[in-house]
């Protein structure tokens, strides 16, 4: 039987929103939230949680927060994110890795469910959601195989932003995308990712209005039938995407991912 294993990246040294994952959010820190959307992925249990973090002192903050949380911690480099997630899978020896960024609180556990299925089921290595969700709602999942195969070929460097494109962008795997089930998720003008503080207001906003137990996970079609019912939600943080992408397309053009093939190194295109 596949030892499955889901890997949250997570600092606490934001600029935009400082200590981001441990902000209340209507009784809860961002990161609770996140976990709980994750542990009712059936799949997973808490034990197979883990907050990939770095070995700096400032995050000192989440190794408590993840004991508390039943779920596990593992401490690596800060910016060369394929060398932190390939050693927290191999020291857990997680054969299929659920991948969730730990931005995307409100992260669907419908899809990382699906996503898992692919890989599980198929002959899927990759499998990751179709365009069209909101910003945040996606995961991707992925074998340990394909990890390993990438931190063989890749050169180390800062890759904290983009490292998914490895397994995305670069042909290496074979690939299936998840597609959207419901119309009513189709809402990509819709940010669910926790950069901002206005991304926490609109959080905050969302869970005061969808209130329920701790342990209850929010259902992607409960915050879209919110968020139809109450468009003006929409508009708390929509003009922070386009500083968002350049910002990424910035810091990517700064750092790019590149790979070994054969004797040439190569960057890699991720238009």
């Amino acid at each position: 039987m596949k030892s499955v294993g889901a890997l949250i990246p997570i600092r606490l040294d934001s600029t935009r929103l400082p200590h981001k994952a441990l902000q209340d959010i209507e009784g809860m820190t961002a990161v609770q939230r996140l976990i709980t959307q994750i542990a009712s992925c059936n799949l997973i249990g808490r034990e197979q949680i883990v907050i990939c973090t770095t070995e700096r002192s400032q995050d000192d903050a989440l190794v408590p927060v993840a004991a508390a949380l039943g779920i596990r911690v593992f401490r690596g480099n800060t910016n060369d994110l394929i060398d932190r997630l390939y050693r927290a899978a191999l020291q857990h020896q997680f054969d299929v890795v659920l991948q969730v960024d730990g931005d995307d609180i409100c992260a669907a556990p419908f899809y990382m469910v699906k996503c898992l299925e692919s890989v599980l089921q198929t002959d899927a290595e990759v499998a990751s959601c179709s365009e069209g969700l909101p910003l945040g709602a996606a995961s991707k999942a992925f074998r340990f195989e394909c990890l390993e195969a990438i931190y063989k070929s890749y050169v180390p460097g800062t890759n904290d932003t983009g490292f998914g494109y490895y397994l995305t962008k670069s042909g290496m795997f074979k690939q299936t995308a998840v597609p959207v089930v419901d119309s009513q998720h189709v809402m990509p003008e819709l940010r669910l990712t926790l950069d901002y503080p206005e991304d926490l207001e609109l959080f905050r906003a969302i869970f005061r209005h969808l209130r329920g137990p701790e342990d209850r996970a929010v259902p992607l079609e409960e915050i879209c039938a919110l968020i139809a019912s109450h468009p003006e939600l929409k508009g708390v943080n929509a003009s922070l995407d386009q500083g968002y992408w350049d910002r990424t397309r910035e810091i990517m053009a700064r750092h790019p991912l590149k790979l070994r093939v054969g004797n040439k190194t190569i960057v890699l295109n991720v238009e």
